[in-house]
């Protein structure tokens, strides 16, 4: 059965990053553990990714942590905190490890690039639409752009803790827009999850499609693609 193809008159596409574009390599588990060893503890690696992905969902962001880059930090390190500690007790120098495992997460060595994604990006490049990065991160995606030679593709990247919002808000919509010179009927945003970026760009007035990256299960809706290189020919 064909997918219908998006609204035209998209101009410019925007994407998520981690979970769109890249990837943890081998996994966060795997990670964790790795740093952890070198603090003397050793957790079990699937335990790590299941305290993970607990965590990151159970915990918020500290609003009364002013400075953005701060309460990314502080929220990674609570993040960090509650994954492990379920499973043992915490290294020694806690905050040695964890400026070891915030580091590391800034280079390309801990991220994979999906499949497709650079031969996708250069399709839509060649058709003349404007490509950008809109993300809720910090600081340390501009190095992972750079190091996985993804930024040359992007006419500009739009970052959580620089825009002062975090996607489902619409403000991260409008700091793109305006980073862009764009109106929001003249934007598609593809990402990896339906609240921060297909509802998200749906409330900013903008056009949103899911990437399942083989996740999904039975058949994908009018709003979700399989795999990113399904796109180009899902634009209109």
């Amino acid at each position: 059965m064909s997918q219908p193809g998006l609204c035209a008159g998209i101009s410019v596409i925007t994407f998520d990053a981690a979970g769109t574009l890249v990837a943890p390599h081998p996994s966060v588990g795997a990670i964790y553990r790795e740093v952890a060893l070198r603090h003397d503890r050793d957790y079990p690696e699937d335990r790590l990714g299941a305290g993970f992905r607990h965590a990151f969902h159970a915990v918020s962001k500290d609003p009364t942590v002013l400075d953005p880059e701060a309460r990314e930090r502080d929220f990674w390190s609570r993040v960090v905190t509650q994954a492990i500690a379920t499973i043992g007790p915490a290294p020694d120098n806690y905050p040695a490890f964890f400026d070891e495992l915030y580091e590391t997460f800034s280079h390309a060595s801990r991220w994979r690039v999906f499949p497709g994604v650079f031969e996708t990006l250069a399709i839509l490049a060649e058709r003349g639409l404007r490509l950008a990065v809109l993300s809720n991160w910090d600081h340390r995606l501009h190095t992972v752009l750079e190091e996985t030679e993804l930024r040359p593709f992007f006419d500009a990247v739009i970052i959580s803790s620089e825009a002062g919002f975090e996607k489902p808000d619409p403000g991260i919509f409008r700091a793109a827009e305006r980073a862009l010179g764009v109106t929001c009927a003249a934007c598609l945003h593809v990402g990896d999850s339906r609240k921060h970026d297909l509802e998200g760009a749906r409330e900013a007035g903008w056009h949103g499609l899911i990437v399942r990256h083989g996740h999904g299960h039975g058949m994908v809706d009018d709003h979700e693609i399989d795999t990113l290189p399904e796109l180009p020919s899902r634009l209109a």
